[in-house]
């Protein structure tokens, strides 16, 4: 893998976006690429809701360092529990509370009620949960079942456990 990665400046960090002629580095970057790319996420007419969305994503992007550390996102994992240590226990309880705070915004079963910058940048702690089996308070408990059962979520689970590649120090 990381001769597949070298050619970039990723310091051999994904992700790395190529997209024609230009490569993206850094995810928070590369969400709000897609986003204006797209044009799926219309939230630049709402500039207060913007300013929510990339505080959130913000947070996502530069914290909760010791469950990323210690639950890594593996497709193919079979839900298993892990012990978890405080830190990491924090995280989960910091994420719930990122959760609970955009629910005041939400008018639907999306983090503040629809698709966003802010569900995509946290989808990966919702397969985490999953998959180590992480017991949560209930209204992240039912955020987390409402994502994994969305059909592109549903696609991208199946196509990311077909993955074939093994980088052990993750393998838990």
């Amino acid at each position: 893998m990381m001769e597949q990665i070298s050619p970039y400046l990723s310091n051999h960090k994904v992700p790395v976006l190529k997209s024609d002629e230009l490569e993206i580095l850094d995810s928070l970057v590369i969400i709000e690429y897609v986003s204006a790319y797209c044009r799926q996420d219309s939230t630049n007419t709402y500039p207060k809701m913007l300013a929510v969305i990339r505080s959130l994503c913000a947070e996502m992007h530069s914290s909760f360092i010791a469950i990323r550390n210690e639950l890594p996102m593996i497709f193919r994992r079979k839900p298993v529990e892990l012990a978890i240590s405080k830190d990491g226990l924090n995280n989960i309880k910091g994420i719930q509370a990122h959760w609970q705070f955009a629910g005041q915004y939400s008018d639907g079963d999306w983090l503040l009620g629809r698709f966003s910058m802010a569900v995509a940048m946290f989808t990966p702690m919702v397969l985490r949960f999953s998959r180590y089996k992480v017991a949560l308070q209930s209204i992240a408990a039912e955020y987390v079942d409402y994502v994994l059962n969305d059909p592109l979520m549903m696609k991208w689970v199946e196509a990311g456990s077909t993955e074939t590649q093994v980088i052990e120090q993750e393998e838990r």
